[in-house]
């Protein structure tokens, strides 16, 4: 999985380029995928970081600013960048939330 992504401390930090649209680009560079990296990173968060789970919907997580300053503790993201991941999170956020309703309802109709 990233395990070596959490293991980072804040000088190994990979940098994200962006586009004018703010949305992260990059290259495969010495054996590394750093865009797709950062984009199973940020699908990660929206699966599992305590802020998030709890809420019906991505609109009614408060703590948008420290999701925002946990990507910043492992990627070296400019500002330009805040609004796209942030909805990139969210996207996947919702992604999750249905894959779960699905299983309910499954698991209720097989019974």
């Amino acid at each position: 999985m990233l395990h070596d992504v959490h293991m980072w401390k804040v000088d190994e930090r990979e940098v994200i380029i962006c586009n004018e649209f703010g949305q992260f680009v990059g290259l495969v560079r010495e054996g590394k995928d750093v865009v797709g990296q950062f984009s199973r990173f940020l699908g990660i968060i929206a699966r599992n970081h305590s802020y998030v789970l709890i809420h019906s919907s991505w609109k009614k997580v408060p703590s948008k600013e420290k999701i925002w300053e946990c990507v910043l503790e492992k990627y070296d993201a400019l500002d330009a960048a805040k609004t796209w991941v942030l909805k990139r999170i969210g996207r996947s956020y919702k992604d999750v939330h249905i894959l779960i309703h699905m299983r309910a309802r499954q698991g209720k109709l097989n019974k």
